[in-house]
């Protein structure tokens, strides 16, 4: 049997392409029970309708399917952010009570809530209480390494029997964006085959396109200059006639010019003091 209640299709992933992948996050029950429940005692469930009823007692009839998973794993497996290949799952804490289910957690992404990976108590009318987000922010590196251990309504965890599904996820179009992008690709082509049959002069597109037309026509208003500054050209057009070459060392550090090092420098100074 599935419920709508226990899983929500979710879409996630992204919506800024033509083509983007939805994953399926499933919405589960978990519940805290002893080895008793294991073994098919009784059980009761307080304060629930008929739906808890009736997962729980699934739950228990199809234990025999369920996947073993030891501590670490099972935070391992449901501490994650989506759960899309598990749903249902039964803790097993040690010690025995007379009602061996413990509790129960309707696990929602729609609630603002800690992982249950983090350790659970036990709240009212058999159900079970995660810890408040107020207090730390849980994940799997907390629950394994911080922790002092993996509690469930308060008692420590044995291992787990997981219910494993399969991971759901489809590829899907958006068939507006698609348009939109193929027109543009259209255009753009179009435009291109216009430039190419129409314009058929030699156009300079990169560096070595000067180079090679300057040397097959050379400019006749540069005749002369080849080894004329820049500075030369900030007032007037210079002088074309020749010119004496004159040998000054350089440094590295003039590359760049004297603004950019001035204003690099108090960019980083800023950041500095800023920081302390």
């Amino acid at each position: 049997m599935s419920s709508s209640r226990e899983q929500a299709p979710s879409d996630l992933g992204r919506f800024n392409s033509a083509i983007f992948v939805s994953l399926t996050a499933n919405e589960y029950i978990v519940a805290a029970v002893t080895e008793d429940f294991v073994n098919g005692a009784e059980w009761t469930l307080n304060g629930s309708d008929i739906f808890h009823h009736l997962i729980v007692s699934q739950m228990q009839q199809n234990i025999s399917s369920y996947d073993r998973l030891e501590p670490e794993d099972c935070i391992r497996e449901y501490g994650v952010d989506y759960l899309s290949s598990r749903r249902r799952t039964l803790v097993v804490v040690s010690g025995r009570n007379p009602d061996p289910l413990l509790g129960i957690l309707d696990w929602m992404y729609d609630d603002t809530q800690n992982s249950w990976v983090c350790g659970t108590t036990q709240g009212p009318n058999n159900t079970l209480e995660t810890i408040p987000i107020e207090d730390f922010d849980c994940s799997v590196h907390v629950a394994l390494y911080e922790n002092e251990a993996f509690l469930m309504a308060e008692r420590e965890v044995e291992y787990c029997l997981s219910q494993k599904v399969e991971d759901r996820c489809r590829l899907q179009f958006a068939v507006p964006i698609m348009i939109a992008v193929l027109s543009c690709n259209f255009v753009k082509l179009l435009c291109m085959v216009l430039t190419i049959w129409k314009c058929r002069e030699p156009t300079f597109v990169s560096l070595g396109d000067a180079l090679c037309s300057f040397l097959e026509d050379p400019d006749q208003n540069t005749l002369g200059m080849c080894i004329a500054r820049k500075e030369e050209f900030d007032n007037a057009w210079p002088d074309g006639g020749p010119k004496r070459w004159k040998e000054k060392k350089h440094f590295r550090y003039e590359a760049v010019g004297l603004q950019r090092w001035i204003g690099s420098n108090t960019m980083w100074v800023r950041i500095l003091v800023a920081g302390d």
